[in-house]
């Protein structure tokens, strides 16, 4: 599947990310995390999910839900979100 590298959508999607990810995000997150090509900002990401940490407990599962969803799309996001987690 190619993904697409659209500028606008994928600092939109960084910026959601950075601002805070909520339960009602959750399809529209998963949706551009299939569709974006968010390689070129992994470094960005992954601090922002990680300091996730100040969340509410319903939103939890949509944030390991795009975790998991980038993981299995760039290896490189499972070494350096347990790096920065640590």
């Amino acid at each position: 599947k190619k993904l697409k590298s659209d500028l606008k959508r994928t600092t939109a999607f960084v910026k959601k990310v950075k601002a805070g990810i909520t339960d009602d995000q959750r399809v529209s997150m998963l949706s551009d995390t299939e569709n974006l090509n968010l390689s070129l900002y992994i470094s960005e990401l992954v601090p922002a999910l990680a300091e996730s940490r100040k969340t509410k407990d319903k939103d939890v599962a949509t944030i390991v839900d795009i975790c998991s969803a980038l993981h299995q799309r760039y290896d490189d996001f499972g070494p350096a979100l347990f790096s920065e987690l640590l």
